[in-house]
């Protein structure tokens, strides 16, 4: 908001109480709603109202500490304002009308301890105003389009009150703090603004600001355009997919990855496999279900269930537990090697006893030729068990016994 103070009338002392605002400035001739919370803030307020006289009104420097005011944590240029309304609301602070009436600097600051109010010594400051300037019209012209610009696009929220209020601003630094107010939240950006004595330079700020705020804008048009196509795309293939399904199935041409995945769920349904094992199993074929077939963890997957599935879940052989049978074979396969035939005798009873699976695993050393895979094979037949011989010669990597790790393309079990 603005008014046309003339503010050249106004007696203005040099010194005043002092209020920092915590997240706004406030420019000469312009009205600012201000919420007071600090007891040194309602005091200095109080001290203003009660002797019908001014507030010299600067902002809290971004990231300073603002329970207290030095000159370190405040800027040093700020607005002349007088105080226009004032009510208390229910919890204790203050709600204030201020309306800015000159730009001043402070030159020293002072605390009363006891009344717990800062009062500032001032000096007035003067601008130029370069408002008749070309380049000055130009920019305000330049500015206007811009607004109209972001506005139309509804990334800024300039009042349609606001945007007919500048058309009749003839003033360049009004121009350009009233736009600012409106399109800008930063504190540093605004006293930039403040402090600045050229009204063509403070044009050129808002200016390049805009400017900025166009270019993101355009960015992120690009960016959203570029979503939607690829958006679209992808919901185009998803259609056009969906109607060759259906016009498969009405030719009685099922879809491969369908009836690949209505296979393995037949597969899934005859096993009788633990329970950990089917969930899993499920939950990887649900993965099947919504991926792409062309994609390459889609084969990966596929491998996995190809192997799950093809296990013996529910076949096993029953161990013949006979120990003196055992003995009689291996007397009948092998002369001799008593001590071994003793050794794995007592492994089979050991065996026997504890009634578990879990044991140790024979190895059996040598040279080629001395009994070792025979050895074996009499072990298989004397528990009723068939004999799998597994030959790990020319084998330089491990992985192929143990498997790969899935994430690999083409991983394999070993």
């Amino acid at each position: 908001m603005t008014s046309p103070l003339n503010n050249n009338r106004l007696d203005i002392p040099d010194k005043m109480p002092l209020l920092a605002l915590k997240d706004s400035v406030l420019f000469p001739y312009m009205i600012l709603n201000v919420q007071i919370q600090r007891d040194f803030s309602a005091a200095a307020v109080n001290r203003a109202i009660i002797s019908k006289g001014y507030l010299m009104v600067t902002a809290h420097k971004e990231g300073a500490e603002k329970d207290f005011i030095t000159e370190e944590n405040i800027y040093s240029v700020g607005t002349v304002a007088t105080v226009l309304r004032m009510q208390r609301n229910a919890n204790g602070g203050m709600v204030l009308y201020l309306q800015g009436i000159r730009k001043a600097s402070i030159r020293k600051i002072e605390h009363n301890k006891k009344t717990g109010i800062y009062s500032a010594d001032i000096s007035l400051m003067d601008e130029v105003d370069d408002s008749d300037n070309i380049e000055a019209q130009a920019l305000m012209t330049e500015i206007k389009n811009q607004i109209r610009t972001i506005a139309e696009r509804g990334d800024i929220t300039f009042p349609p009150e606001a945007l007919g209020a500048i058309q009749g601003v003839k003033n360049a630094g009004r121009f350009a703090e009233i736009v600012l107010n409106h399109i800008s939240k930063s504190i540093e950006l605004a006293q930039r603004v403040l402090e600045e004595n050229s009204h063509l330079k403070k044009l050129q700020i808002v200016h390049d600001n805009l400017e900025r705020e166009l270019s993101l804008l355009e960015i992120q048009f690009d960016i959203r355009n570029k979503a939607k196509e690829k958006l679209g795309k992808a919901q185009k293939e998803y259609f056009l997919k969906e109607q060759m399904k259906q016009i498969q199935k009405e030719l009685g041409n099922e879809d491969p990855h369908t009836s690949e995945i209505q296979e393995y769920e037949k597969k899934l349904r005859e096993k009788n496999m633990p329970e950990n094992a089917k969930n899993e199993t499920k939950k990887q074929l649900d993965r099947l279900r919504s991926m792409n077939p062309a994609a390459s963890e889609t084969t990966v997957v596929k491998t996995w269930l190809d192997t799950v599935l093809e296990l013996p879940w529910e076949k096993e052989t029953k161990d013949n537990k006979d120990i003196n049978k055992a003995g009689k074979i291996l007397e009948e396969d092998h002369y001799g090697l008593e001590d071994i035939k003793e050794r794995i005798l007592e492994f089979l009873a050991v065996r026997q006893i504890k009634g578990t699976s879990k044991s140790p695993i024979l190895c059996f050393i040598g040279p080629p030729g001395v009994g070792k895979t025979s050895l074996g094979k009499s072990i298989a037949r004397a528990l009723d068990r068939k004999f799998y011989r597994l030959s790990l010669g020319g084998l330089h990597d491990e992985a192929e016994i143990r498997g790969h790790r899935r994430t690999y393309v083409g991983a394999m079990p070993g």
